[in-house]
Order: C-alpha cells, then structure tokens, then sequence
C-alpha cells in the first residue's frame, strides 16, 4: 500500500512540475490598487487554494448546522426515553 501510495504521489509531483514548466509565461493581474505579473502556474496554485478555501469554509457552515440539529434530535430522544421509562413505572389498573 505504501508503494502505491508513494507511485500517485511522484505521478501527482511529475505532473505538477511539469504544468508549471509548460506554463511559465507571466501573465498580469490587475488589482484595484495595482498590478502583478506572476507565472500563469503560480496563479492557477493561487486560484485552486482560494476555491479550496472558500469550499471549506461553506462546508463549514454546513456542518455546524447538522450538529446542531443531531444536538436537537439527540434531546427530543432522550426525552422520549425518559417519558417512556416513565410510563413502564406505572402501575396497571384493573376494572
């Protein structure tokens, strides 16, 4: 397994190194307070880390309002358990 492992990771470097060879003209950003010129390989590095960012952070979200509804799900069960506890404790009456 850790072959296997280590074969993808040297297939994901050889291919990375070489994206950013074939790409390794400057391209210019324009920002609101100026400009940039930067290779094209280092702006689409950029341009992955900012997506995967902004995915994680939404993501985020999401999952503090699953845990909030299993917070509330896990209390309305526990006091479903204990109304019927409750209910086995109570003697039967006989007519």
């Amino acid at each position: 397994m850790r072959i296997i492992t280590l074969l993808l990771t040297l297939i994901i470097l050889f291919i990375g190194i070489s994206f950013a060879v074939l790409n390794a003209n400057d391209a210019t950003i324009n920002y609101y307070f100026g400009t940039a010129h930067l290779p094209l390989s280092i702006l689409m590095v950029i341009a992955l880390i900012v997506g995967v960012f902004i995915g994680l952070l939404s993501t985020i979200f999401m999952v503090i309002k699953a845990k909030a509804q299993q917070h509330t799900s896990h209390r309305q069960l526990q006091h479903a358990q204990q109304e019927i506890t409750n209910l086995r404790k109570l003697p039967l009456e006989d007519k």
